[in-house]
């Protein structure tokens, strides 16, 4: 089984690009691989509640505001 290893400071940067929505353009010194991968998790998080902050969403939360009957 083939194995990749992703070099996390670059995927960090991309993953920061990818919040801000730069455009996708890794920079020449960085590998393209992790950096494109955190770039698409960056430009996703945003999407999905606690995504990217280490945060799980709770399944059962409480209710904060009025109950509609």
């Amino acid at each position: 089984m083939n194995k990749v290893q992703l070099n996390e400071t670059d995927w960090q940067l991309g993953y920061d690009a990818g919040q801000r929505r730069d455009p996708n353009r890794p920079p020449r010194d960085a590998d393209g691989l992790s950096w494109s991968s955190g770039y698409i998790e960056g430009k996703a998080a945003p999407m999905v509640p606690g995504a990217g902050t280490g945060a799980q969403e709770d399944p059962n939360p409480e209710p904060t505001g009025p109950r509609m009957r």
